[in-house]
């Protein structure tokens, strides 16, 4: 699954991006892809993942620098009591 971020301003962007990454954890993905372009949202996307409490690493892509790989926490499966 993949999010593309181009044509948005950065406050649109972040509230899409925040949507899109709870669903994706809530959905049990291992990864997502991040599109953002070389504009003003690459210079966030990183310090948004970081606060994140769903994303365990976020790498920005080689050769498309205008993209992230975001990895997900692993769910725990259940209640310890």
């Amino acid at each position: 699954m993949s999010l593309d971020l181009h044509g948005y301003r950065v406050h649109e962007a972040w509230n899409i991006f925040k949507w899109h990454i709870t669903e994706c954890y809530h959905n049990k993905y291992k990864h997502t892809t991040i599109i953002t372009g070389h504009g003003k949202i690459s210079e966030e996307v990183e310090d948004w993942c970081t606060a994140s409490p769903y994303i365990r690493y976020v790498e920005r892509m080689s050769p498309n620098t205008g993209a992230y790989k975001v990895t997900f926490w692993k769910q725990k499966s259940g209640y310890n009591k």
